[in-house]
Formats: C-alpha cells, sequence, structure tokens
C-alpha cells in the first residue's frame, strides 16, 4: 500500500485431521504472533473467522478481537500492531 500502511491478514490455516488434537494449532499461533509482535511498523492483523470455536481460538492464541460484528456468523478479527496509530 502507499500510504506506508502495513497490515497482515492471516488466512487458510488448517492442520490435517490425523494431526490435531497435539498442539500443533497453539505452536503455529505461536510463531505467527512472534513474528506479527516482531513487526515494528505493523499497524493491523486480520483474519475471517466463522465457526464461534475458531473465534475463541483466535482471541486465545492470538489476541484477535472482534472488528466487525459479522453476518451468517461470519467474524472480521483484528490484533492491533505496535505500528498502529490509532491506539498510541
Amino acid at each position: 500500500m502507499t500510504d506506508q500502511m502495513s497490515i497482515a491478514y492471516l488466512t487458510d490455516v488448517f492442520i490435517i485431521p490425523e494431526y490435531q488434537g497435539h498442539g500443533l494449532g497453539k505452536w503455529l499461533m505461536q510463531c505467527i504472533n512472534e513474528t506479527l509482535e516482531s513487526w515494528p511498523h505493523l499497524r493491523s492483523a486480520m483474519l475471517f473467522v466463522g465457526e464461534e470455536q475458531a473465534q475463541k481460538f483466535y482471541k486465545e492464541t492470538l489476541g484477535m478481537q472482534t472488528f466487525v460484528p459479522g453476518t451468517d456468523n461470519l467474524e472480521l478479527m483484528e490484533k492491533r500492531g505496535p505500528g498502529d496509530i490509532f491506539t498510541h
């Protein structure tokens, strides 16, 4: 983007069924969170999520919060980064 804005968008995250339930998803989110927090100019990280269970997972692992209440059980969530000028 040309206005010196940096945004991360998380999409298509999944663990194949035979590896689910072993902490890989939480580990992956820790890795992503470490990366996001290391970007000093990151203003926001966003994702679309449907299931309530997934919303809870992203709140717990990434600190995501509902940005705009969705429809049809779809929520847009975000995490403000250190470069966000609106919360400082």
